[in-house]
């Protein structure tokens, strides 16, 4: 249960952070996590799957994978 958790957590982090025009700022106020808390997570996005959610041609694949899943 605590991968599936770590999955719910990192699309919502990242769905929010495509949301707010990937402003790291405004996202990481919206989500109350600090700044490099949220550099660490996108970090940790790349890691995984391999996409980089902080370049756009990247950010638009996990974003509308991420949207297609919830279909």
């Amino acid at each position: 249960m605590g991968s599936q958790c770590c999955a719910k957590c990192c699309k919502r982090r990242y769905i929010a952070c495509f949301d707010h025009e990937q402003s790291l700022s405004r996202t990481s106020e919206y989500l109350y996590l600090h700044k490099n808390t949220l550099q660490y997570k996108l970090d940790r996005i790349h890691k995984i799957c391999g996409l980089n959610p902080r370049s756009f041609r990247d950010g638009v694949i996990l974003y509308l994978a991420l949207r297609l899943k919830e279909m």
